[in-house]
């Protein structure tokens, strides 16, 4: 068993049945309740667009997972930081994870620049927020760099800006960068673990654990026993899905005896 390790299932699992439009996320929460899962990671771009239709259907996840027992995440694939700024649109998608029983929401770093603006102003809002926000490393050229995300990492826990870090452990290979180098210097700041395996033959993908180039037994090493583990990648049916988390708990098993 993983002890008190959390492991979260991202609806980017079930990429391929959402991408056909036959289901939506609220239909999932069963099945990852089912899985084992310890909570459900729900992805913003799989929502509907229109405003109102999408509260509604935040209000109806939040309601199917607690009556699962299932903890919840927000993905938002959209950037905290434009030109060095929080984004204007930070409110909206806090409001979105409060409706949705959030108690993470995930965006993507964006454009910090040079130098943070106005961060005590973010901080307020963010100690307001019932979500604790957490910035991913993204596969961005600019923003997906080593020295760039450690760089803004420290700057924010040095301006006591409570904020988390979503480690992903393939985005990096994106950015040209060994997960493994990146873990060991990024780790101690990571409250939320992405846990995915990519291969480069024919374009950068991913795929199941332990078919791809990221070592991701010694990545989650290095990330610290209380960060929560998210499977954030398409795999193909249940059963290879059941495999896929009990592959995850035996390594859990054996980090937490070492």
């Amino acid at each position: 068993m993983t002890g008190s390790r959390r492991v979260f299932v991202n609806t980017m699992v079930y990429k391929d049945a959402l991408d056909a439009a036959g289901i939506v996320q609220a239909d999932l929460v069963a099945e990852v309740r089912d899985l084992g899962a310890t909570g459900i990671e729900i992805r913003r771009e799989y929502l509907a667009s229109e405003p109102s239709a999408r509260h509604e259907e935040l209000l109806s996840i939040a309601g199917l997972a607690a009556a699962a027992g299932l903890e919840v995440y927000y993905s938002v694939p959209e950037s905290l930081f434009v030109d060095g700024e929080a984004s204007s649109l930070l409110d909206g998608y806090l409001a979105e994870a409060e409706a949705l029983g959030a108690l993470s929401v995930k965006l993507n770093i964006g454009e910090p620049g040079d130098e943070l603006q106005d961060t005590a102003s973010l901080a307020e809002v963010l100690r307001a927020a019932s979500a604790r926000v957490t910035i991913e490393n993204d596969q961005t050229e600019r923003n997906g760099r080593l020295d760039v995300v450690s760089a803004l990492l420290l700057d924010l826990q040095t301006r006591n800006v409570p904020i988390g870090y979503t480690f992903d452990a393939g985005n990096w290979l994106w950015a040209g960068v060994d997960p493994v180098a990146a873990a060991r210097e990024l780790g101690r700041y990571a409250t939320v673990f992405h846990l995915k395996d990519i291969d480069s033959r024919d374009g950068l993908h991913s795929v199941l654990l332990d078919e791809g180039e990221v070592d991701w037994r010694t990545v989650l090493g290095e990330i610290g026993s209380h960060v929560p583990v998210v499977l954030e990648y398409p795999i193909p049916d249940r059963a290879t899905a059941v495999s896929e988390l009990a592959k995850v708990r035996r390594v859990l098993a054996e980090l937490t005896h070492d």
